[in-house]
């Protein structure tokens, strides 16, 4: 299976670039998992990942932003904390949805997915996160009820295995082949219940439904090829193949 692997990763003819829309791209080992996850699924699937490398921050300083993309197959919003650079995410977001490029969010990247339908689609004005803006009209994300008492950030974020029912007919449903999944879930933010009918109202479907817990975080809109989750760096999928090839990170 390895000189297999290592045939197809050097010999592979087929090439897609996928945009990493974060903010942390001043050291690129802050996503490490994710490159590595390319380099595997881009074995799998016979062809060569490059990645173009979009600094979100910088990102909201440029006056034609779509520009950033004309060159990319995909596009990824990883992981991250504060509002630096969040706008260029929501932007990001955006951009992938209108223009049906097939998107990956991960953890951060699935609020800021949730941040752009709320806002763009479900006419939610100004539709945002608590971690970023406190007194917010419609806080779409907002802290977990079991986060709301921590103060020290030393070591607290949740921690191991969550379960979460996946519902058939969906992506996510392809890719797992199975409807139990259990993986983990660390966070402090995730989507707020209280705009779950609203969102599916306007037609976002809803991929699971973690088990003994609060809604969230495994969600898709209605775009083919579009998948968000704040399952912590949980899968990488290759874009542009017939299904998704998923390696946990």
């Amino acid at each position: 299976i390895l000189k297999k692997s290592l045939l197809r990763y050097k010999n592979s003819t087929r090439k897609v670039k996928i945009a990493m829309c974060g903010k942390y791209n001043g050291l690129h080992d802050a996503y490490k998992s994710i490159i590595e996850a390319f380099v595997h699924s881009g074995m799998e699937n016979n062809v060569k990942v490059e990645v173009k490398w979009i600094d979100t921050e910088k990102l909201e300083k440029i006056k034609n932003k779509s520009n950033a993309f004309n060159d990319v197959d995909g596009i990824l919003i990883p992981g991250g904390f504060g509002d630096r650079g969040i706008e260029g995410k929501i932007f990001s977001s955006q951009f992938a949805r209108e223009k049906k490029i097939p998107f990956l969010g991960i953890c951060l990247g699935l609020q800021c997915a949730i941040i752009d339908f709320a806002r763009n689609v479900c006419n939610l004005e100004n539709a945002n996160s608590t971690e970023f803006i406190k007194k917010v009209k419609h806080p779409v994300i907002d802290i977990m009820k079991s986060q709301k008492k921590v103060s020290l950030k030393g070591a607290t974020m949740r921690l191991g295995s969550y379960s979460c029912t996946v519902f058939t007919k969906t992506n996510a449903y392809k890719a797992y082949r199975k409807k139990m999944i259990h993986e983990r879930h660390r966070h402090r933010y995730e989507v707020n219940n209280k705009y779950l009918s609203k969102l599916l109202e306007i037609c976002i479907s809803i991929l699971g439904d973690k088990v003994a817990t609060t809604f969230d975080n495994l969600s898709e809109p209605p775009v083919k090829k579009r998948v968000k989750t704040s399952f912590l760096l949980l899968p990488i999928i290759i874009f542009l193949t017939g299904r998704p090839i998923i390696f946990d990170t």
